[in-house]
């Protein structure tokens, strides 16, 4: 039989159930029972947060709406574009202010 790990966190239910289903290869590691180091997670609701914030939702899906309309293969020219539209876009502060406050945590 397998034990399961005890993991002390000091979170809520709602965000246990949502890192859960951002990280089912870590949670499945921890299961069965693998060294895991102490860590933090960013989820897919702060990455949304930051497209939000520079409208990089409305800028992809666009820029996809063209490809599609010019027929135009979806290649790594497209993909460079987008993560260019990703990397020059501005952190938000807050956002920067809690991870960089966890990262801090570590030492």
């Amino acid at each position: 039989m397998i034990k399961q790990p005890t993991l002390v966190l000091n979170i809520s239910k709602i965000m246990l159930i949502l890192i859960a289903k951002e990280t089912p290869n870590l949670s499945e590691i921890i299961y069965i029972g693998c060294s895991v180091p102490d860590g933090f997670i960013v989820t897919s609701v702060a990455f949304a947060h930051f497209l939000k914030k520079n409208d990089l939702e409305v800028k992809i899906k666009v820029f996809y709406q063209l490809c599609i309309l010019e027929r135009a293969d979806f290649t790594d020219a497209s993909i460079n574009h987008i993560k260019k539209l990703i990397t020059n876009s501005k952190f938000p502060e807050n956002l920067s202010l809690k991870i960089n406050n966890e990262y801090k945590k570590f030492g």
